[in-house]
């Protein structure tokens, strides 16, 4: 094994931290009536544990800087896929924003939206009937289950609001929503009254698409900020 390091050094250096960290002698008894086969035992693990103390040691930090410089090497890919994944769903978006067929923008936004859940990785589902009710997609964040509604006409109004609200509240307790609007709320549409939901608009969407903060973040927030202020609407400038 010494003379094929290239090959064996990864168990050799398991072997020897095997043998330093060994303190059960107990195997001996049986052959070692006078003790001195456990005696001589010990005495040559305690001199492994000194003659490889400094090696063992530098070996590991080796190793452990290796790994390290591994994760920073996959964290660098990540995060410029995410930076690359984030260019294109811009894109989208602008093109999008652009488009005169606002049924078809509708549609677009869910598909958009859809996209943006997967890349951080929020187990999307699409739009759904339950009910007759249409849903227009639900993910998971941090163990809570959201249901998503997309709004790309015009700003959403009070009773679009209640409607909203009534659709979370009556599926299980826990259920959280995340409304979409990207021309925001009417004026008069905020009221005391409106708990289980949480309002993303433009600035929110520009703000990730810009890499100013990740969606997580932003979820995160939002919800922390609803739960300790009451504030439902809040965006990514007021946060």
């Amino acid at each position: 094994m010494t003379n094929r390091l290239d090959i064996y050094k990864a168990d050799l250096m398991h072997l020897l931290i095997a043998v330093t960290d060994f303190n059960n002698f107990s195997n001996l008894k049986y052959w070692d009536d006078d003790g001195s086969k456990t005696k001589k035992a010990k005495e040559a693990v305690n001199n492994l544990r000194t003659y490889t103390k400094g090696y063992i040691q530098i070996t590991q930090e080796q190793e452990e800087g290796q790994k390290r410089k591994v994760e920073a090497e996959k964290k660098i890919i990540k995060n410029k896929s995410l930076n690359d994944e984030l260019a294109a769903l811009k894109v989208r978006f602008n093109l999008m924003s652009t488009a005169k067929d606002l049924q078809k923008r509708g549609f677009e936004l869910e598909k958009f939206l859809y996209d943006l859940l997967l890349l951080y990785e929020l187990e999307p589902k699409g739009s759904f009937k339950n009910y007759g009710e249409q849903i227009d997609g639900a993910f998971t964040f941090q163990g809570t289950d959201y249901l998503l509604e997309a709004k790309w006409k015009k700003q959403v109004d009070r009773g679009e609001l209640a409607t909203f609200c009534y659709k979370v509240e009556t599926k299980f307790k826990t259920a959280v929503g995340l409304l979409v609007t990207i021309d925001g709320v009417t004026s008069e549409a905020i009221t005391p009254d409106f708990k289980s939901i949480i309002i993303m608009d433009a600035f929110d969407i520009i703000a990730i698409l810009d890499g100013r903060i990740s969606l997580t973040d932003l979820l995160f927030k939002k919800r922390r900020k609803a739960i300790e202020t009451g504030k439902i609407y809040l965006n990514y400038r007021q946060l």
